[in-house]
């Protein structure tokens, strides 16, 4: 009979003992390390302090619902505390940083939340589709007839969203979905259509780089594209208006915050998808502002130029809050030395908010409304009442959601 050597009593060799110590081990290591995470998971829901805005996403955070049986029968509690949990989970900020880390440079996606950056650094979201803006027709027809009855002069000034001014330079690749500068153009079609004048900002922009008009990781533009704007309006209302005056840039100081500036891009992409900060730039006229900010048509002690803003040091806070403060249901820009005695009023969305304050250096009198929070004031009768000289719509061109609310203040 041969001599046999045998293992062990379970037919293994002290090598597969060996691997078998090794595999229950890391088993081990995995189900502590689950454990642990829930255990933290509920510690931290248990006794931790829930957050009500995450700045990284530049978003309110769901809070915890209130129970009830009837909400919890018909599914909407359950739907509610699973959105409190995604948005309270312990450091959050951490792992939508890893998530974008992950998307960039493992997964090689280009997009992020509809966010495409191109190789300057510069972020921008395409359209992925043609906007349509029929819903205008009618409010804007209506506005349109309003102010001719009435003699009043009305302009659109149109500037390009960031988007559609890298399509029309032919910025973004082919591969990549965008549709931006044709919904533009179906925008014109329409308000060419109700007989409102257009100027197409884009005319005077489209010789400066991208990165000389817009910001890299914000959706809005700086103050320089606001500034070539403002020279092209000021151009138009002079037609109308000779005694205005266009203020040139040597009347200007330049100054930037210090803080770097992570805008709605940045915190809608993810970290992991811009290359640098910006630095919000702001002018000043080198003697002061001649004009003051009357909120809500009450107090006039307001500024162009928020400065509490310039005093805040988070990097994801919205700093283009500095100008005008942000955006109000209606206010007035008045000149404290009257240049001139021409009241116009602007119809706006926040693109308008750092040409305001260049606006209201040359124009006497500015009433601005923003029909996204105006309520209970029907804007044409005001126009009709307080003799106003001329109305100037001041848009970019992803506005198609913009047509109820204008259907409710004309």
């Amino acid at each position: 009979m041969p001599n046999l050597k045998l293992s062990d009593d379970r037919g293994r060799s002290p090598k597969a003992r060996k691997g078998q110590k090794s595999s229950t081990v890391i088993n081990l290591l995995i189900m502590m390390i689950f454990l642990g995470t829930l255990l933290l998971g509920l510690a931290v829901y248990t006794l931790g302090d829930d957050r009500e805005i995450s700045h990284v996403e530049g978003r309110e955070l769901a809070q915890k619902p209130d129970f009830s049986f009837t909400s919890l029968f018909e599914g909407d509690y359950t739907e509610q505390f699973e959105t409190y949990t995604n948005d309270q989970v312990f450091q959050r900020d951490r792992w939508v940083y890893i998530n974008g880390f992950v998307r960039k440079n493992g997964l090689f996606q280009p997009l992020s939340n509809g966010i495409y950056g191109l190789p300057s650094g510069m972020l921008l979201e395409p359209a992925e589709k043609v906007q349509n803006f029929d819903g205008f027709k009618e409010p804007f027809g209506q506005f349109s007839n309003d102010m001719k009855q009435a003699e009043v002069p009305v302009w659109f000034a149109s500037a390009p969203s960031k988007a559609s001014f890298a399509d029309a330079q032919g910025l973004i690749p082919s591969h990549i979905p965008s549709y931006n500068d044709e919904s533009r153009k179906v925008m014109h079609g329409v308000l060419d259509e109700v007989g409102i004048e257009v100027i197409d900002l884009y005319d005077s922009l489209k010789e400066n780089d991208i990165e000389d008009v817009y910001f890299k990781t914000d959706h809005h533009w700086s103050i320089n594209g606001a500034y070539v704007g403002y020279e092209q309006i000021m151009s138009t209302l002079q037609q109308e208006f000779p005694e205005l005056e266009t203020l040139p840039k040597e009347h200007w100081e330049s100054k930037s915050m210090t803080t770097p500036y992570y805008g709605t891009y940045a915190r809608k992409a993810s970290l992991p998808y811009v290359k640098s900060a910006d630095y919000l730039e702001y002018w000043e006229p080198t003697e002061g502002f001649n004009s003051q900010v009357c909120m809500s048509f009450e107090s006039c002690d307001g500024e162009v130029i928020d400065r509490n803003e310039l005093k805040k040091t988070d990097p994801f806070e919205d700093y283009y809050g500095v100008f005008m403060g942000g955006n109000y249901s209606h206010l007035k820009i008045e000149q404290k030395t009257k240049k001139n005695d021409r009241h116009i009023v602007v119809l706006k969305d926040s693109y308008a908010n750092p040409l305001l304050g260049l606006l209201g250096e040359s124009v006497g009198e500015i009433t601005v409304f923003d029909v996204r929070y105006t309520e209970d004031i029907d804007i044409s009768e005001y126009i009709v009442e307080e003799d106003v000289d001329g109305v100037m719509f001041m848009h970019n061109d992803v506005i198609s959601g913009l047509a109820q609310d204008y259907s409710k203040s004309f």
